[in-house]
This record gives C-alpha cells, sequence and structure tokens, in this order.
C-alpha cells in the first residue's frame, strides 16, 4: 500500500486538491525528480470534515507497487530479450553476421517500442481506476510532532 502526507490546498463542491509533502528520505533518491516534477498536486473526492489547509493521510487503496513495477519495467525487458532471441535465431538466420546482429537489435528496440506503447496505454487506464483514502491528521497549524508521530507509523 502506498502511503503520502498532504496538505489541502483547494477544496471544490466534489473534490479537493492535495500537495504531496515530499518526505526527507527522498533527498537522497536518485530518481526523486520524477516522482516530484508534475508539481506534486493530486486531486481526489473530497472527504467530509477536511478542510483547506488541514493536513491529511492520502493512501492508494488499490493498486500494488509491486504490480506496477513489473507493468512499467518488466514488459519492456522482455520484449527486447524476445525480439533479440526471435530476431537473432529465427528472423535472420541468413544475414552475415554484422547484418544479423544489427538486424536483430533492431527487431528487438521494434519489440520493445511496441511494448512501451502497451505500457503507456495500460497505464493510462489503471491510473483512471486507482482509488485514493484520504485521512485527516490535523491542521498545518498544528505542530510537527503530530505529523511525526504519523509517520512513525
Amino acid at each position: 500500500m502506498i502511503e503520502e502526507i498532504a496538505v489541502v490546498n483547494r477544496i471544490s463542491k466534489r473534490s479537493m486538491d492535495l500537495r504531496i509533502e515530499r518526505p526527507q528520505q527522498c533527498d537522497a533518491c536518485a530518481v526523486r525528480e520524477n516522482c516530484y516534477s508534475q508539481g506534486n498536486i493530486l486531486t481526489v473526492p473530497l472527504e467530509p470534515g477536511v478542510r483547506e489547509s488541514d493536513r491529511v493521510r492520502l493512501t492508494i487503496t488499490n493498486t500494488s507497487v509491486l504490480g506496477l513495477s513489473a507493468l512499467m519495467y518488466g514488459v519492456p525487458l522482455v520484449a527486447v530479450l524476445a525480439g533479440i532471441i526471435l530476431g537473432y535465431y529465427l528472423f535472420f538466420p541468413a544475414l552475415s553476421e554484422t547484418a544479423r546482429t544489427l538486424a536483430t537489435m533492431g527487431s528487438g528496440f521494434g519489440l520493445m517500442a511496441v511494448a512501451a506503447l502497451v505500457v503507456h496505454l495500460v497505464g493510462k487506464r489503471v491510473a483512471g481506476s486507482i482509488e485514493y483514502a484520504t485521512e485527516r491528521i490535523g491542521a498545518s497549524d498544528e505542530s510537527d510532532e503530530s505529523l511525526s508521530a504519523v509517520e512513525k507509523h
């Protein structure tokens, strides 16, 4: 389960905009720019009793991090390997070694491009079906002690 701490930025009739707070552990991560590159604002359904500037715990309830990682990285990897093996042994056995190697690389990258397109389309569908749960953990002007107690759990 994925959990983040966020602050309510704006509330509308049926939804609220949350600004996800970047944890201190992110400062040491090499890919931190990718996680928070889109302004770290997320729109979720409105939770009763939540006001602007409240802190909330945001949880993604129906998605596995391992499953998403396998989709994003595993499918293209399997596709490029399959393209290389199929190209070398099945599609281009009659070519000279240099041409065979180049054609095999092309088939591997071609299958990887197809897999990347499939991952992109499936990812859009999955992103639309993600369910979020929010829980109010305090107002943003409360002391950070309540936040640190929540982060330890």
